[in-house]
């Protein structure tokens, strides 16, 4: 059995960015995800000011630039309301509307990149805690 210091379920942006992060933090990480990259997710494609940011820290600037800039953004509702990026010290002042069928696997190959093992088509079915009520592990669905 293979010893990690973090394991991480779900390889989306948030647990690629997390794996990128623990690896910087000198971590022996593995993050699994049940899918197989590249995948489509109608959803999450938008990225503020704040995501951006983390992505160009994680040394991607030139490859988030490549989506659509996004400078403002309108709300169709009774009121209409049109919203900007504000300027903010160390932030940029736009967002980014990134296809997740793009993004995901940018940010785990960057993880990856980085040191951490990635396993795809890896679904977890739970972790295993022992009577302390500490995780020492994760089972996987298919028994492993």
């Amino acid at each position: 059995m293979e010893r990690y210091d973090v394991a991480i379920v779900g390889g989306g942006p948030a647990g690629a960015s997390a794996a990128w992060r623990a690896v910087q933090s000198g971590a022996r990480v593995v993050l699994l995800d049940k899918a197989e990259f590249p995948r489509d997710k109608p959803r999450g494609d938008g990225l503020t000011a704040r995501a951006v940011s983390l992505i160009q820290k994680m040394g991607l600037a030139d490859e988030v630039d490549k989506f659509h800039r996004v400078n403002r953004a309108t709300i169709f509702s009774p009121n209409r309301l049109e919203l900007s990026f504000p300027s903010r010290p160390g932030m940029p002042n736009h967002g980014h509307c990134a296809p997740r069928r793009e993004l995901d696997p940018l940010l785990l190959k960057n993880a990856q990149s980085a040191g951490a093992e990635v396993r795809q088509s890896t679904e977890v079915a739970g972790p295993i805690i022992d009577a302390d009520g500490r995780v020492t592990g994760l089972a996987r669905k298919d028994g492993e």
